[in-house]
């Protein structure tokens, strides 16, 4: 299923968020203008939604998914690297991504950074990576391997430098 959320302004509420679910239109949220607010003497901000049962039960997928709480611990990994300026973050994390394989849970950029310390043209791009597997407490050596494969095709596919 796909929600999408549009921000648009309209004549009775202010910073409205309409609600599509899979193309369909499905209501929107929102808060009433200061003005209308005023012309009825109220002081208080004041919330309106509406939401389509029809669009919002039709786009229901009715199957829920549910994962157990994991029983062996994660573990967490810093990388930083330093790409030209040009390169998209998201490149970076794809290669991440796809060179972690399955005991990669989670990329998460947590800095960039853009100036002299780096260089002309280069940007310092650092992630938190998360890793767990659910049978076993993953070993140091497990993790080391990974780490290696994955600033290995960073630095292929990226053109990116390890900043240690």
């Amino acid at each position: 299923n796909r929600l999408i959320y549009y921000d648009t302004h309209n004549t009775l509420t202010e910073h409205t968020v309409f609600v599509e679910i899979n193309g369909t239109y499905a209501g929107f949220l929102g808060n009433i203008k200061r003005g209308v607010l005023e012309r009825f003497d109220i002081d208080d901000n004041v919330f309106v939604c509406e939401l389509k049962v029809q669009a919002v039960h039709e786009g229901w997928s009715g199957s829920r998914k549910f994962e157990a709480l994991p029983k062996f611990p994660g573990v967490s990994r810093d990388l930083a690297f330093v790409v030209d300026e040009i390169v998209p973050h998201l490149n970076v994390e794809d290669a991440i991504r796809n060179s972690g394989g399955a005991l990669l849970k989670n990329v998460t950029l947590f800095d960039m950074y853009v100036g002299a310390q780096i260089g002309s043209g280069k940007k310092n791009l650092a992630y938190a990576l998360e890793f767990q597997a659910g049978d076993r407490t993953m070993t140091d050596e497990e993790i080391d391997k990974l780490i290696a494969q994955i600033v290995h095709n960073v630095q292929r596919q990226c053109n990116a430098v390890l900043r240690s």
